[in-house]
């Protein structure tokens, strides 16, 4: 396994190398002192002396150079291998021809690697302002109008606060009023106008960073994929129950993970519960709810 790794990262690292040479388009394939040369020993053609390629060259040893890379030596110009000088220069040709589509073929194929990995990254990529990176995809995102967005709001307001370690918010049962906190002052003693200063931009800053979460769930949820993980983060911020009558009877994608969540973080209290209020809000579901272990 090792070897095969190894093998095609050397591979790899020859066709780049090659790239590199092919833009001189002279027909050489790396001429004397490129800095794209191999650093490699080469044989020569005729005597298969070994001739260390990056050493200082002497003029009386080497002679012409063929396109190939090879230096042939002096005395060997008229023993090149029983081969006429036009079919020498034929054969070069063809390798430089076939070594130019190679590298045409690798680059081609990096390429089509680059653009695969764009569009992987696009789709879950979601800049600080709200937007999402991927512009072809950000016309299909529409703004929350409905309750079911909202809700996703609520949802992800209350992961952002819950990551940057700040008290969510409270919820009277009675009334189901959500009072939010922002955090504490900025400095100890501070002055009413700084505090409510304070707060503003620390809800601004919230708003914001809620736009990409927004964003980027209703673009799972249209197509039914939804983050797990931000049920178990929300779940772990505020108690289970809670977390199900605010959420649970609103957002048709909240319900199957909340409910499994609910059950596993709370207990069973919390699941009976969830129970009871699955059955009120979706009656259709109601004996699947029932048969969940």
């Amino acid at each position: 396994m090792a070897g095969g790794t190894r093998d095609a990262a050397n591979n790899t690292k020859f066709l780049w190398w090659l790239v590199r040479v092919l833009k001189n388009e002279d027909g050489d394939l790396y001429p004397p002192g490129h800095a794209g040369a191999p650093k490699e020993k080469c044989v020569c053609l005729a005597c298969s002396k070994k001739l260390a390629a990056q050493t200082q060259r002497i003029a009386s040893h080497y002679a012409q150079k063929r396109g190939c890379g090879v230096e042939i030596c002096v005395g060997a110009t008229s023993q090149r291998l029983d081969e006429s000088e036009t079919d020498f220069q034929e054969s070069r040709k063809r390798q430089f021809i076939a070594a130019k589509e190679r590298c045409a073929e690798f680059l081609k194929e990096q390429e089509r690697l680059k653009e695969k990995k764009r569009e992987v990254e696009g789709l879950n990529r979601v800049t600080a302002g709200g937007e999402i990176s991927n512009k072809r995809r950000q016309t299909t995102l529409p703004h929350a109008r409905s309750r079911e967005l909202q809700e996703a709001a609520d949802v992800s307001l209350a992961r952002v606060l819950y990551l940057n370690n700040i008290p969510p918010f409270v919820l009277d049962s009675k009334s189901m009023q959500v009072t939010y906190f922002y955090g504490p002052a900025p400095v100890e003693g501070a002055s009413e106008e700084e505090v409510t200063a304070y707060k503003a931009h620390r809800a601004s800053q919230l708003a914001k960073r809620c736009a990409a979460e927004i964003q980027l769930l209703q673009f799972k949820m249209k197509r039914g994929v939804f983050a797990r993980d931000t049920v178990w983060e929300v779940v772990k911020t505020v108690s289970a129950a809670d977390f199900w009558f605010l959420y649970g009877g609103a957002v048709k994608e909240l319900q199957l993970p909340a409910m499994r969540a609910c059950a596993q973080v709370s207990g069973a209290g919390a699941a009976e519960r969830g129970h009871k209020v699955m059955n009120m809000v979706e009656t259709k579901t109601r004996n699947r709810m029932h048969c969940w272990k």
